[in-house]
C-alpha cells in the first residue's frame, strides 16, 4: 500500500442469540461492505457467529455444530476477495469449549487463534490477535504477540457495557498502543445479545501508536462499521527509535507460530485518516489549555535550577517586541517569582536597529514596563555602522552581511552586559528557527540558556496567547495580544515608506505553519518527503497551492541538513515534547537522497 497505509475496520453486526445462520448473513453483508472500500483488514465482535452472550448454550452440540457449518460458508463467500476477515466463534478443543478467532482470506480459513499462539504474515504487516479475557491479564496477550513482530492486533469482545466501561477500554488501548508502538483495532458485541443480566451496545475503536483514529459506542440499532487506516510505516520506525524499551521483552520472544498469507495490499483508495493542520497544537480547548501550562512549567523549571545550580540571580535578554523573546521572557519573570528573586534582576535590552519599527519599539519597552523589570535601550545604528567601515561594507548593500552584522552586535551586548552584572543571557530561538537554521551564527544562535529551542513557533504563538489570556491582564496582557498579531520579523531591513514592517519571515522562509507540519512528521514519525507531500495536499488544500507545498517542503529539507551544524553546538536548554532536534546527525551529512525523492514528485 502506498506510504505504508493498512486500511482497517471494526465491525459490529445486529445479531440473534444462538443463531447463527441469522449472524453469518449478517455478517457477511458487513463484509461486502468493506470489499466495496477497498479493505483489508476487517474485524468483527467475540463469539460474533452466536452471539456471546449464549451462556450455557455454548455447550450445546447443536451451536457448535451450527457455528462451524456457517463458518465454512463464511470462507466460500470471501472466495476472490482481497479483504482478509477476522470472525468469532466457539470452537470444541478436547472437553473444553473455546473462544476463538477465525481468519479468513480469499475463500480459505487461514488460521484460528484462540491466544497469543499466532502470527499472520503478509508481505507488508503482521499481525496477532487478542480474544476477550486475554487483554486485562498480566501480560496481556498484545504484548506477547508484538514482542514477537506483530505490527497490529486486532482484539475481539464481547463485553456488556457499565458506565464508563468503553471509556476506561479505550485509554488502555491508547496507552497499550502508545508503549508498544503498534496498532489496535478493537470490535465490541452490541445489539442483539441477551438483557437478561447486562446491556450490550456496540463499540468499536481503531488505534494507532497512542493516537485513537476512530472509537465509537454506537446508540442506534442498527449495524455498525468504522473504518480508517493504521501506518504500517510510522509502527516501525517508533519500534527502531524506541528499540530500548525491548530489551525486557526477550522473555516473551518464541512459541509463537506464524501463519503466512499471501495478501497484496492496494494503494488506490482516499485516505480516511484525518491529521491535523497543526500536529503540535491540540485541538480540544481544555486539553491545549492543560498542554501550554506544561509546557511553560517545564520551561520554567529548567530555567529556576540553571539559576540555583549557577548562583546567580541575574538574567539578560534581548526584548525585540517579537514573539520568540516576549515567550523568554515571560519564562523569566515566572521563574523569578517562583525563586522569590526580584524582577528588577532581569535586565531586558531592547536594541533598536536599521529595521525596528514603532510598533515593535513601543511593545517591547511597554511589556517591560508592565512586567516591572529593569529596562535597558541600547541602539545598534552606530555600533554597525562603524562595523561596516571597519570591514569595507556599503551600508546600502542590504545582504547577508548587513543582516548578520546586526545580530552579532545585540548578541555581544547581551552577552558582555551579562558579564558586567553576573547573569545569564536567555536565549529565544524556537525549534522551527532552529530546524530550518533561521538564526545567524553566533549571533541570536548563540545565549547561555536557551529556553524556547524546544518549543515550535506555532505552539510559541499560543503560549504567548494563553500567557495572556490566562496569566496577565491589563496592559500587560494587551501587549501580548498585539505581539501575537504582528507579523513574525527579524526586522534587520529599513521598514518601508509607512513605518511598516518590510522583511516578512515568513515570505522568506516559508509559512511556518506548513514548516512545523513537515518538522513533526519527519522528525517524529520518519515519514519520506513524498509521504508528507502527500499528506500536506491533502491537510493544506483550502489554504495552499500544490506548488507552494512543494516549494516549502523542498525549502524546508534543504535547509535542514544544511543548517544542521547550527544545531550541532547549540546552548543548553529543555527538550519539551516528544519531537526534538538532534545534536548527534553529522553536519556534513547529505540531503541528497531526499531531495531526490523531491525532485521526483508531481506538481
Amino acid at each position: 500500500m502506498k506510504h505504508g497505509f493498512l486500511r482497517v475496520a471494526t465491525a459490529q453486526p445486529l445479531l440473534k442469540v444462538g443463531d447463527c445462520q441469522y449472524n453469518a448473513e449478517r455478517i457477511s453483508e458487513l463484509i461486502d461492505r468493506c470489499v466495496d472500500q477497498d479493505v483489508d483488514v476487517v474485524l468483527f465482535p467475540e463469539l460474533s457467529l452466536t452471539g456471546g452472550s449464549c451462556g450455557e448454550l455454548l455447550y450445546s452440540g447443536v451451536l457448535l455444530d451450527a457455528a462451524m457449518r456457517e463458518l465454512a460458508t463464511l470462507v466460500l463467500s470471501t472466495r476472490g476477495a482481497n479483504t482478509i476477515v477476522i470472525v468469532g466463534f466457539p470452537i470444541k478443543s478436547g472437553v473444553e469449549v473455546c473462544s476463538s478467532a477465525a481468519v479468513i482470506y480469499n475463500g480459505q480459513l487461514i488460521g484460528i487463534a484462540n491466544g497469543a499462539n499466532a502470527i499472520f504474515s503478509t508481505p507488508n504487516f503482521k499481525f496477532g490477535v487478542e480474544i476477550g479475557a486475554s487483554a486485562n491479564g498480566v501480560i496481556p496477550a498484545s504484548t506477547v504477540l508484538a514482542a514477537n513482530g506483530a505490527d497490529v492486533i486486532f482484539g475481539l469482545d464481547s463485553s456488556p457495557v457499565v458506565v464508563g466501561s468503553f471509556k476506561r477500554k479505550c485509554a488502555a488501548i491508547e496507552e497499550q498502543c502508545r508503549r508498544l508502538s503498534m496498532g489496535y483495532i478493537y470490535s465490541n458485541s452490541g445489539f442483539g445479545e441477551s438483557t437478561t443480566k447486562y446491556a450490550y451496545i456496540a463499540s468499536g475503536a481503531i488505534c494507532d501508536c497512542g493516537a485513537m483514529l476512530a472509537s465509537e459506542m454506537s446508540l442506534n440499532y442498527e449495524p455498525m462499521l468504522q473504518i480508517s487506516e493504521v501506518d504500517i510505516e510510522q509502527i516501525r520506525y517508533s519500534r527502531m527509535v524506541n528499540s530500548e524499551r525491548w530489551a525486557s521483552a526477550e522473555a516473551l520472544q518464541g512459541g509463537v507460530s506464524e501463519i503466512e498469507i499471501e495478501h497484496q495490499w492496494s494503494d488506490d483508495f482516499n485516505l480516511s485518516r484525518k491529521y491535523p493542520v497543526n500536529p503540535f497544537i491540540p485541538t480540544d480547548q481544555s486539553e491545549l489549555d492543560a498542554r501550554c501550562r506544561e509546557i511553560f512549567e517545564i520551561q520554567v523549571a529548567a530555567l529556576a535550577k540553571r539559576f540555583v545550580h549557577t548562583g546567580s540571580k541575574s538574567a539578560v535578554v534581548g526584548i525585540s517586541g517579537g514573539l520568540d523573546s516576549t515567550l523568554a521572557l515571560l519564562v523569566a519573570v515566572k521563574t523569578f517569582d517562583r525563586l522569590k528573586y526580584d524582577r528588577k534582576g532581569i535586565v531586558g535590552i531592547t536594541m533598536p536597529g536599521f529595521g525596528t519599527t514603532d510598533r515593535t519599539y513601543d511593545n517591547a519597552l511597554g511589556l517591560m514596563q508592565a512586567l516591572g523589570i529593569t529596562i535597558k535601550e541600547i541602539s545598534i545604528k552606530e555600533a554597525c555602522i562603524q562595523h561596516f567601515k571597519d570591514i569595507g561594507h556599503d551600508i546600502e548593500n542590504h545582504n547577508v552581511t548587513y543582516e548578520n552584522s546586526q545580530a552579532r552586535e545585540r548578541t555581544q551586548i547581551l552577552m558582555d552586559y551579562a558579564n558586567m552584572c553576573g547573569g545569564m543571557v536567555i536565549g529565544t530561538g524556537d525549534m522551527s528557527e532552529l530546524a530550518l537554521g533561521w538564526a545567524t551564527y553566533n549571533g541570536d544562535h548563540m545565549s547561555m540558556y536557551g529556553v524556547n529551542g524546544g518549543v515550535p513557533k506555532t505552539m510559541v504563538k499560543r503560549l504567548v496567547s494563553w500567557v495572556a489570556e490566562r496569566e496577565l491582564s491589563g496592559t500587560s496582557s494587551e501587549i501580548l495580544i498585539d505581539i501575537v498579531n504582528t507579523p513574525i520579523s527579524p526586522e534587520l531591513i529599513p521598514a518601508d515608506e509607512s513605518g511598516n514592517i518590510k522583511q516578512k519571515t515568513e515570505d522568506l522562509v516559508g509559512p511556518y505553519e506548513l514548516h512545523d507540519f513537515y518538522m513533526y512528521y519527519f522528525l517524529k514519525c520518519g515519514f519520506a518527503p513524498d509521504k508528507i507531500y502527500d499528506l500536506a495536499k491533502i491537510v493544506f488544500a483550502d489554504s495552499y497551492s500544490v506548488q507552494e507545498i512543494y516549494k516549502w517542503l523542498k525549502t524546508f529539507f534543504r535547509r535542514y541538513f544544511a543548517q544542521q551544524f547550527k544545531r550541532n553546538c547549540l546552548p543548553d536548554g529543555p527538550i519539551i515534547g516528544s519531537v526534538a532536534l538532534s545534536s548527534n546527525i553529522p553536519s556534513d551529512s547529505s540531503s541528497a537522497e531526499w531531495m531526490r525523492i523531491i525532485d521526483e514528485l508531481e506538481q
